[in-house]
């Protein structure tokens, strides 16, 4: 665990690697706000949640969201005070595919090469209120967003619109329901950056 400064405050940055496998990996980076509490409980809980639900028969992209929204609901019975964005892959290189799940602005992106010529690849998208389908979620039911302080908000001043924790916020209508992707694999890919 890292942490860094930003502005008066200290967030935390975790990154985890499980190998389950010689060919299954789970990994997983964590950007904790108003705290550290939650990026920790979350880099503790997610990948245990994740592999109880896979135990209970849940597909991986299933299981990935089950393991999102319970280690948001634990969380959120034993503490309020803080939250986290999440960004968490999952390879199979025996059956060449991927799977990335994410809530907020953690990012995972793929480093490919093709033709001798390596280019990077998004594989996830940024939770702010002001991006689809948030925004449209957000609307529809009738949650108020704001631009202050440089960039779009919800109501209650949190700049994702999905994270886990952030008990102070689901009023507003932040929801900790990761956007799931499903890559196959195809032998070009060289690295991949979580951030």
């Amino acid at each position: 665990m890292g942490c860094r400064e930003s502005g008066l405050r200290w967030k935390a940055i975790i990154a985890n690697i499980w190998i389950l496998k010689l060919d299954l990996f789970f990994l997983a980076f964590f950007d904790g706000h108003s705290g550290s509490k939650c990026a920790s409980y979350a880099a503790t809980m997610l990948f245990k949640n994740f592999k109880m639900h896979v135990a209970q028969g849940c597909d991986i992209e299933n299981a990935l969201v089950a393991a999102f929204e319970k280690t948001h609901s634990e969380y959120l019975q034993e503490y309020a005070d803080s939250g986290t964005t999440a960004v968490v892959v999952y390879i199979d290189n025996a059956a060449n595919v991927m799977y990335v799940a994410n809530v907020g602005d953690s990012r995972a992106v793929l480093a490919i090469c093709t033709d001798e010529v390596l280019r990077a690849v998004p594989l996830s998208n940024d939770h702010k209120p002001n991006s689809e389908p948030d925004r449209a979620r957000l609307t529809a039911a009738n949650f108020e967003i704001k631009f202050n302080r440089g960039c779009w908000r919800l109501l209650s001043g949190l700049a994702v619109s999905r994270s886990i924790g952030d008990k102070v916020h689901l009023m507003h209508g932040l929801i900790a329901t990761p956007e799931v992707v499903r890559y196959a694999l195809t032998g070009e890919e060289k690295f991949i950056m979580l951030a």
